[in-house]
C-alpha cells in the first residue's frame, strides 16, 4: 500500500475523502485515524476487525453496512464497509 491515510487527507466525508486511497476496497490508514474512528461509538466486534457502531448505508439486500477496522503487525487498516455477519465471522 502505498500512502497512508491520515487527518491531514481526513476532509469532509469520511467515504469521499478515502476513495483515493483504496487499493481491492483497503488502505492502511494512521493510528490516530483507527483511534478516532474505535471511539466514536460503540463498536461490532468481530473475529479479526470491528465496525464503527453507526452504519454507512445498506447494501443490495437491505442490509446495514459499517466502515471497518482491522490491526495486524503493529500497522492499522481500514478495510472496507460490511455487514454485521461480515463482520462477526471475520469475513
Amino acid at each position: 500500500m502505498d500512502k497512508i491515510f491520515s487527518r491531514e487527507d481526513f476532509k469532509g466525508d469520511f467515504s469521499t475523502a478515502i476513495t483515493p486511497f483504496l487499493i481491492d476496497g483497503k488502505c492502511e490508514v494512521t493510528e490516530d485515524i483507527y483511534e478516532r474512528f474505535l471511539e466514536v461509538l460503540p463498536p461490532i466486534y468481530g473475529g479479526f476487525c470491528w465496525g464503527v457502531g453507526e452504519p454507512v448505508r445498506d447494501n443490495e439486500q437491505g442490509q446495514a453496512l459499517y466502515d471497518c477496522f482491522s490491526r495486524r503487525g503493529g500497522k492499522y487498516f481500514y478495510i472496507g464497509l460490511k455487514t454485521v455477519h461480515q463482520i462477526r465471522e471475520g469475513k
